[in-house]
């Protein structure tokens, strides 16, 4: 079903009345046809209670308050004598609230009538008539205003039974009937006899709270019934099974024929007969067979004569008589007034002497009696199968015992089978095995006996409880039970019947689901489109489903279709677009266009106004209804907002144009780059192949050859940094890059960075300050080599394009942190170099792109460096941002989250209020410095240059206080830090430890640190670890896990060590040997993996220091090999340092290494130095 449809199907509803109001001022949106057949008068914006003057006495909306729903039943309406009236809050066409007020007809629970029914409010004591019989109304005065005072008429008119009057007046006190109510019950009921005409009937009194009913506004219905036949037909029912034979004796005035035979002489007298048997019975006859017959053949039905003359026959009379029966009876059917009744017909025997034997037949009209009971016996019947075919198990409760006696009513096993047991047990049971955990209370608080025998004492006459709950085991199973309490003269009988509802409850869910579901298609198909008509091809008229207001107050009551378009065109369709939209939209086209293979049509058009200077577009599309004659006949026309979907459009034929343009950029920036990339590779290759074709024609000259060598290994350096940062993109834009997990500290990540980039510094003259802020937590996880490349890349950089005598700063902060266990770390790059424009920031993250400035075209670079790294601080989560200013200098800023180790601080207590002194000519490196002992908990103090160092220590040595040690900046202005530390020992001797501080390489003079009489050397950014390390040397603890740095020694000898070369490139092993040779240890060689391992496993433990792995190799590569290594099971196969020495020089390269169990990764072409620095590391532990 359409959406737009749904005014035709509200129409159609010919016994319920819709309509909807405005909440605010409760005016007429809209209303069905029902209501127009009601109420002629009935218009769109009319107030609802001028509508209904003097109607609203009991309208839902006065007691809905909050409420989502409201409901009440109206009495003698004008939509019906009992009509239901349900008020729900609605949003009305989504944005006016609103009431949807429906009014269906009443139907009534019970199976008798209401003969009064009247409303009342027991706190304010009123009351008002619904329904009272004619005549009673003519009779009674129900002019009284109180309730109390109508209900104590009640009782004193003189109509009540006298022995049921104390029990009303009782009852009807306004004080016990709100005690009832607020105690919870859902019914209040007083049976009664009330006087009718001569005799007393049997009448039932029930108060029930209404709709309104609260505590504090006790609102209530009174229903009066007339229930004396009911009860009536169970009397005459036990009354006729308790008579016996004397009561049939003496009642003669219930027999309409009376006859006494004389068995002896054949002789019958009719004592009584009917009326309209005296002419065939007569007085005295002779013959009872004759009268017999006569009788059946004028009376009695034939079916029944065999069966009477069987019973009654002289014959069988006598038989019966000298057989001792006193009694034979027979019901038959037979004629009164021409009318077939159930008669009874009895022969009572009485003997007198030996010879007189006498039979009285006695006929009775049982007829009423007769087919009630067959009519009961029947339906017995038919509510037997009923509760054989819809419950299962039927249970009997015998309350005052706790026996329980369970019925199966069906099943193939069970069926028919009766089980007797203690009825608490059965519940005990039921809870433990059936009943969910969350079901229980509710469960107990029901079928408990206590409950139910507390239940069964409020019960006046019959009522039932259901209970439905979700089988327990069952992975999906419904019960339902019935608790039918009925109250009998021997007390209240109990029946608890069950039965599976599961089908019932899934297929309830799905036609929840299904309507749900609908409603839903229903209201996303409204919400699609913001108008929609229908339209009668035929006669060319059209009526409004639904339409925007704007469109309303223009069209106003039109409804024929070509006046419509024509008013619509002119003033919301684009003058551009009015010509094709009137063509599309006219019915000769329709008629045209839509048939059975084509019932839709659907075009576009542009509004007549603008929004925010763009256009806004509409699309219309026209659905074929019905068809005659099998040409259209009806169509629904729909239109829909395409605005945002039009931008869209236009906005992703920009974005490919924008695409197209950026790959025309991107084709060209390789081309560039590719053209760049030839220049570049060729620039240091030339000096390769120059510098040794003339080291070549020099061997005799040494001086000349060590200056080729050098100038060819600065040349393969920069052709292998732009080899590296090539296939770094690659990997970058294939997806290939991985991170890897690995603890590493800050401050050596940092140290080693300042190492590298030191002597290109050191060559330009260039300043570096580095300061630190609040940072806490030194000890991350992460990929250290890939946060290195980043940091690398940006301070080569700043260097590269710094200017000699430039300044460069570095900034490390530590954030606040919402990701538990990771610290947010800020790293802040700046230099005072030649900076960027605007121009190329905005393209500086751009693989390939380069600055098009003569000051760096003579720098050689790729243009990838930034690229990379902006994609590596990505895949960190983190962000990097850069500010820049031509000739100004530029700042790169770069945020990343680390995951922090979980490391305790060591034992400091030996530190504490031990007084430092720091001398800088930095102020803030002063206070930093001083922070940072203060948050170790010693006492800094500082001062700005070596005389006032000198000075202070001075004074605190003559006050016996003297510093625990002092941190001296190395480069002061005046007296720099060496020589202060020669002024203090000259003063205090070699008591107080000198630290020396410094930014720059002071390997050049250690010696003369040492001599001037200087302990220990820490390189800026002073980091709170390698303070404390520091101090805990100088006062004997060697707890700290970090290293400082140690003099150096002199030549590298390790004569005495072996070690096992692997590599398979003939070449590649002649150098390293050539190289490692040097140092005096005794190699041994493998051309590949498996050769290796064979070796290894050939000799003792220990018969190997240290094994160099090459990885990409023949027949088994290294990774391979060192497994095997591990596995074995010699005493050193896990302590053995294993060495990765490869060309495989990326960072999961790395960490696959250290996967495979090698220790370090050093990567071709080999650095000497750091080649020396490794086998210094695992020879000499």
């Amino acid at each position: 079903m359409k959406s737009e449809d749904y005014e035709v199907i509200l129409d159609a509803l010919d016994t319920t009345a819709i309509y909807v109001i405005s909440e605010e001022h409760h005016e007429i949106l809209y209303y069905n046809q029902r209501v127009k057949d009601v109420a002629p008068g009935v218009r769109k914006g009319l107030i609802c209670h001028e509508l209904w003057a003097g109607k609203c006495e009991n309208c839902p909306l006065t007691g809905i308050g909050d409420r989502k729903k409201n409901s009440v039943t109206n009495f003698n309406d004008p939509f019906g004598k009992a009509v239901d009236i349900t008020a729900n809050r609605i949003m009305w066409k989504d944005t006016i609230p609103a009431f949807v007020i429906a009014i269906t007809p009443h139907q009534e629970s019970a199976s008798y009538s209401y003969h009064r029914i009247f409303r009342g409010n027991l706190t304010f004591d009123r009351y008002e008539v619904v329904k009272v019989p004619k005549e009673e109304r003519d009779i009674h005065p129900y002019n009284v205003v109180k309730m109390s005072d109508w209900l104590n008429m009640l009782a004193d008119d003189g109509y009540i039974h006298s022995e049921d009057e104390e029990k009303f007046r009782e009852f009807v006190k306004l004080s016990n009937l709100k005690e009832g109510l607020r105690a919870g019950k859902n019914m209040l009921v007083c049976n009664y006899r009330r006087k009718a005409g001569k005799e007393y009937r049997w009448n039932t009194i029930e108060v029930i709270p209404d709709s309104h009913y609260t505590d504090d506004n006790q609102s209530v219905m009174v229903y009066v019934k007339d229930m004396h036949d009911m009860y009536q037909e169970g009397l005459e029912y036990e009354e006729l099974s308790l008579k016996n034979e004397a009561i049939l004796k003496t009642l003669g005035e219930e027999n309409f024929g009376i006859y006494l035979i004389d068995l002896n002489q054949d002789v019958v007298t009719a004592v009584r007969a009917a009326q309209e048997d005296e002419d065939i019975v007569g007085g005295r006859r002779k013959g009872w067979n004759i009268v017999m017959e006569n009788l059946l053949k004028y009376r009695y039905h034939p079916d029944y004569w065999n069966k009477f003359r069987n019973t009654f026959s002289k014959e069988v009379l006598l038989e019966s008589s000298r057989e001792g029966k006193t009694k034979l009876e027979l019901v038959a059917e037979r004629s009164i007034l021409g009318v077939y009744h159930y008669i009874s017909a009895t022969a009572h025997f009485y003997h007198y002497g030996r010879d007189r034997n006498y039979v009285v037949m006695a006929f009775q009209d049982v007829d009423t009696r007769i087919r009630s009971e067959i009519e009961r016996a029947q339906s017995d019947i038919r509510m037997a199968a009923i509760i054989q075919s819809r419950y299962g198990v039927m249970n009997t409760l015998h309350l005052s015992s706790g026996i329980c006696e369970r019925v199966y009513l069906h099943g193939l096993e069970k069926n028919g089978r009766v089980v007797k047991g203690d009825y608490t047990v059965y519940i005990e049971k039921a809870i433990e095995n059936c009943v969910r955990d969350e079901d229980r209370e509710r469960f107990l608080s029901t079928f408990s006996l206590e409950n139910l025998r507390k239940k069964a004492e409020e019960v006046e006459n019959f009522e039932e409880i259901i209970f439905r709950y979700q089988q327990k085991k069952a992975p999906y199973m419904w019960l339902e039970e019935h608790i039918f309490f009925i109250r009998q003269k021997s007390g209240v009988v109990v029946n608890i019947l069950g039965r599976d509802i599961t089908l019932e409850k899934q297929k309830e869910e799905a036609e929840t689901q299904a309507a749900r579901e609908k409603a839903n298609i229903i209201n996303s198909l409204s919400s699609m489109f913001f108008a929609s008509y229908y339209i009668n091809l035929t006669d060319g008229t059209f009526r409004v489903i639904t339409q925007k207001e704007d469109v309303q107050q223009v069209l106003g009551e039109e409804r024929d279709y070509a006046e419509g378009i024509e008013i619509y065109t002119s003033n919301f369709v684009h003058p551009d677009d009015r010509e094709e939209y009137k063509k599309k939209v006219s019915i000769s086209n329709l008629m045209s266009e839509l048939c059975p293979e084509h019932p839709a049509a659907a075009f576009e058009y542009r509004k007549a106004e603008k929004k925010n200077g763009k256009n806004q577009w509409t699309r219309v599309s026209i659905v074929m209804a019905e068809y005659e004659n099998g040409r259209p006949k009806t169509a629904i026309y729909v239109a829909q907002d395409i605005t945002e979907s039009k931008q869209k459009e236009e906005r992703d034929r920009n974005a490919l144009i924008e695409a197209c343009e950026a790959a025309n950029h991107a084709n060209a920036a390789k081309s560039e780059f590719l053209s760049r990339m030839s220049h570049d590779i060729r620039t240091p290759m030339n000096a390769i192949i120059g510098m040794t074709a003339i080291a070549g024609t020099h061997l005799d000259d040494r001086e000349k050859v060590s200056d080729c060598l050098s100038k060819i290994t600065v040349s393969s350096r920069h052709l292998l940094s732009l080899i590296n940062e090539v296939l770094d993109m690659s990997k970058i834009e294939s997806g290939r890059i991985e991170l890897t997990e690995e603890e590493f500290n800050l401050s050596n990540l940092l140290e080693g960075i300042l190492t590298m980039v030191r002597p290109s510094m050191r060559a330009k003259e260039q300043q570096l300050a580095v300061r630190i802020f609040e940072v806490e937590h030194e000890d991350v996880v992460g990929d250290e080599l890939r946060l290195q490349q980043v940091f690398m890349n940006i301070i080569s950089n700043a260097v590269k394009y710094t200017p000699v005598g430039g300044k460069l700063e570095i900034e490390i902060s530590e954030k606040p942190s919402k990701i538990y266990g990771y610290g947010c770390y800020e790293f802040v790059f700046q230099d005072n170099g030649i900076g960027m424009s605007e121009e190329y920031l905005k393209q500086i993250f751009e693989p390939f792109s380069r600055a098009e400035d003569c000051r760096v075209s003579k720098i050689e670079g790729t243009g990838l460096g930034m690229t990379i790294a902006q994609n590596i601080v990505r895949m960190m989560n983190g962000d990097i941002g850069v500010e820049s200013k031509e000739n100004e200098g530029s700042r790169f800023t770069v945020t990343v989250f680390l995951k922090q180790q979980s490391i305790e601080n060591g034992d400091i207590r030996e530190l504490q209020q031990l007084p430092v002194l720091v001398a800088d000519d930095d102020e803030y490196a002063c206070e930093a410095a001083c922070k940072i002992l203060a948050d170790i908990g010693m006492c800094g103090e500082w001062g700005l240059s070596g005389e006032e160092a000198v000075k202070r220590t001075k004074a605190a040595c003559e006050e016996g206080k003297d510093f625990f040690a002092v941190i001296l900046d190395w480069k002061m202005p005046g007296m720099d830090g060496i020589e202060t530390a020669r002024e203090i020992r000259k003063l205090l001797g070699d008591e107080v430890p000198i630290i020396i501080l410094s930014a720059y390489d002071w390997s050049e003079v250690e010696e003369e640190a040492r001599k001037a009489g200087v302990n220990g050397f820490i390189t800026k950014p002073l980091f709170k670890s390698r303070l404390v390390y520091m101090f805990k040397q100088f006062i004997g603890n060697s707890e700290s896990r970090r290293g400082m740095e140690e003099e150096a020694g002199g030549e590298r000898d390790f004569s005495g060590k072996r070690l096992l070369l692997v590599e398979d490139n003939e070449l590649n092993r002649e150098i390293a040997e050539e190289i490692i040779g040097e140092t005096g240890i005794r190699i041994e060689s493998a051309v590949n993996g498996q050769e290796a391992v064979a070796m290894y496993e050939s000799h003792e433990e220990h018969y190997y220091d240290l094994i160099f792995m090459d990885i990409q190799m023949p027949v088994m590569n290294g990774y391979e090999a060192t497994r095997m290594i591990r596995k074995s099971h010699k005493g050193d196969a896990l302590t053995i340092p294993i060495i990765a020495m490869t060309a495989n020089a990326f960072s999961d390269d790395v960490a696959q290494s250290k996967r495979a169990g090698m220790n370090e990764h050093i990567t071709k072409p080999l650095d000497i130095e750091e080649l020396m620095r490794c086998m210094e590391r695992w020879l000499q532990r």
